[in-house]
């Protein structure tokens, strides 16, 4: 459920937010490299210990696989900050809808954006 802001309401201990999503063409293999950062933050909840099991990022409703820690911002005592970059190869000349997921307890899913990539 999307808030209208561009964030969705979280149900449970994680949300996820898609961030910078960079698609560079390149002319000589006619592929380009596609960046996407996603965040997610782990709510703390007293007497019991939170852990992201795994993050995976869709591609057209494909599961690519997870990115990689980037960054972890733990300075509140009540939440976890981490930051996931991951990148891959598509074709040029496409739009993809681009989401993220996280496991913890259960599934927390992004918001869907379209990033356009474009001709080689």
């Amino acid at each position: 459920m999307v808030d209208g802001k561009g964030k969705t309401e979280s149900k449970g201990p994680a949300q996820v937010e898609l961030g910078e999503i960079i698609c560079v063409p390149d002319s000589a293999s006619m592929q380009a490299t596609l960046t996407v950062r996603y965040t997610v933050t782990l709510v703390k909840t007293p007497g019991f210990e939170e852990n992201i099991f795994s993050t995976h990022v869709y591609i057209n409703d494909v599961d690519v696989g997870g990115g990689t820690s980037e960054s972890t911002d733990a300075t509140r005592a009540d939440q976890v900050v981490v930051t996931y970059v991951w990148t891959g190869s598509v074709a040029c000349g496409a739009t993809y809808k681009i989401k993220a997921k996280a496991l913890v307890t259960g599934p927390f899913y992004s918001d869907e954006v379209d990033k356009e990539c474009g001709a080689c």
